[in-house]
C-alpha cells in the first residue's frame, strides 16, 4: 500500500506540473474504474457484470469528453513531450489509486480500523518526498508560527479528513465502485 500511495501522489503532482489539472483529473478518474475491473479480472478471474462494464464505459466516456475539452483549450499539442509525460504520469497515478483502494479494502476486510489503514499509508512517500526536495535547488523556507499553523490546517482539513472519509467509503462499498 505504501508503494501505491507513493506512486499515486508523486505521479499525480508530477502530472500537474506538466499538463492542465482538468486533463490530469479526467484521465485519472476516467480510467480508474476500467483499471479496477481489469486488475480484478487478472487477479481473481471474476468477470465483470454487464452493468459494471456499462458504468465503466460511461465514466470513461464522460471523462474523455472532459479531457478533450481541456486539451483543446490548453494548447496540448504545443506542449510537446511534456504533454505525453503528463498523460503517462496521470495513468500511473490512476493505477496507484486503484491499487490503494484494493489494498485498503483487503486490510479493512481483515479487521483493520479505518484509522489504522490511514496511519500506515505514508511510510514510503515521506522519505521519497524529502529526498526529492533536497535536490530541488529551491531556497530554504523561513519557518514561522503562522506557516506552521497554516500547514497544520491544510494537513488536517485538506489531507487527513478527506483521506479518512475515503477510507470509510472504501470500507462501506465494493472496492470496484
Amino acid at each position: 500500500m505504501n508503494a501505491s500511495t507513493a506512486l499515486t501522489f508523486l505521479t499525480f503532482f508530477y502530472a500537474l506540473k506538466l499538463i492542465e489539472p482538468a486533463i490530469v483529473g479526467a484521465v485519472e478518474i476516467g480510467i480508474g474504474p476500467v483499471l479496477a475491473v481489469i486488475i480484478t479480472f487478472a487477479m481473481t478471474g471474476q468477470k465483470p457484470s454487464v452493468q459494471r462494464i456499462a458504468v465503466c464505459a460511461g465514466v470513461l466516456a464522460g471523462c474523455g469528453v472532459l479531457a478533450l475539452a481541456a486539451v483543446k483549450g490548453s494548447g496540448f499539442a504545443s506542449i510537446g513531450e511534456n504533454a505525453w509525460l503528463g498523460l503517462l504520469a496521470s495513468v500511473a497515478a490512476s493505477i496507484g489509486a486503484v491499487l490503494i483502494t484494493m489494498a485498503s479494502k483487503a486490510l479493512l476486510n481483515r479487521g483493520w480500523k479505518f484509522e489504522s489503514v490511514l496511519a500506515h499509508r505514508f511510510y514510503l512517500i515521506i522519505p521519497i518526498s524529502f529526498v526529492m526536495t533536497l535536490g530541488s535547488g529551491l531556497p530554504a523556507i523561513e519557518w514561522s508560527v503562522y506557516l506552521v499553523a497554516a500547514l497544520l490546517a491544510v494537513t488536517v482539513i485538506g489531507v487527513l479528513a478527506p483521506l479518512y472519509l475515503l477510507q470509510i467509503g472504501i470500507g462501506r462499498c465494493d472496492a470496484l465502485l
